[in-house]
């Protein structure tokens, strides 16, 4: 059907036509004139009939069944698990702190520490706060926790960048309880160790998820006589070692003594190879000493322990 706005426009251009100049109608021209209307109706775009499909025919709940289908409970919890674990956690096996890690690795005089199975933290946002960037990676520790013995994991590597310890033991003994303390004010078992009132005493252990960890640290700014020396890292590491680690190595008992003539122990070997290498490791002369004194070695054995849950 020819639009009416068609019409108007050609009856105006007839009337300005007419009224401009001295046409001539003959039958010819009004049959001309006809069969140009026809061809604007009959050359015109077909109009696609509105047949009604499937989807104009479903109501939106058909659209939602077909976008979120129903599952049995088992399968729907599986998918839950697996998608909140996949958003919550990462692969702590390929990581920015394990490569920058690996010179301590390969170095250190630990007999252990070459073939050592290590998750590390997840690389850090520079736009988030220290706090946040652990609660980044919180549930990869907690799962760490949970398949150490399985897979015999010993250690889970946290990296602080320059920013949080500038180069000297004091800032990052400050930074080192911050990471400490949201750790435990985050333990799923609600021990909260850090709470304590005994963390430099005897008796305390850092736990998380009910599992016992020894923790060492090593940092650009200790010598190399140091038995914490970094090898040229920039960055200073947090070690957390799941005390499960040492007994499935089984590795002896701690003792303040060592055999350096003739090493027998894995211990006794270990003291040694630090030895040879110029970096003495300090035994302490009381194997019950508090754990908290060891964390932060001083940078010399003259210095004064430093007390970093102050």
């Amino acid at each position: 059907m020819i639009k009416p706005r068609v019409i108007i426009r050609f009856l105006c251009l007839g009337i300005f036509l007419f009224s401009t100049f001295s046409i001539t109608i003959s039958w010819r021209s009004l049959v001309t004139f006809a069969v140009f209307l026809a061809s604007l109706y009959i050359l015109s775009p077909a109009k696609q009939p509105n047949a009604s499909s499937d989807s104009d025919q479903k109501t939106t709940r058909h659209i939602v069944n077909e976008l979120y289908p129903l599952v049995d409970e088992e399968e729907l919890q599986r998918s839950v698990e697996r998608t909140v674990f996949g958003f919550v956690t990462y692969d702590a096996t390929s990581v920015t702190a394990l490569q920058q890690f690996n010179p301590v690795q390969e170095n250190t005089e630990c007999i252990f520490a070459k073939k050592a199975k290590l998750w590390g933290n997840k690389d850090w946002n520079q736009e988030l706060s220290l706090e946040e960037n652990v609660f980044r990676w919180l549930p990869t520790l907690l799962q760490f926790t949970i398949v150490c013995r399985q897979y015999k994991l010993d250690g889970f590597v946290i990296e602080i960048p320059e920013e949080y310890h500038h180069n000297d033991i004091h800032e990052f003994a400050k930074t080192f309880k911050k990471i400490l303390k949201v750790i435990s004010d985050n333990d799923p078992k609600n021990i909260k160790c850090m709470d304590k009132s005994y963390v430099s005493k005897r008796g305390w252990v850092f736990q998380f998820n009910k599992m016992t960890f020894f923790i060492t640290t090593f940092a650009p700014f200790y010598p190399a006589t140091n038995s914490r020396y970094a090898f040229g890292c920039d960055n200073c590491f947090i070690l957390l070692q799941p005390e499960l680690s040492f007994a499935l190595h089984d590795l002896s008992w701690d003792t303040p003594e060592t055999n350096y003539d003739n090493p027998t122990s894995e211990r006794d070997r270990i003291r040694c190879a630090y030895r040879d290498a110029g970096r003495p490791y300090i035994v302490p002369r009381d194997i019950t000493q508090p754990m908290a004194w060891d964390m932060i070695k001083p940078l010399t054995e003259h210095d004064p322990i430093v007390q970093w849950w102050k």
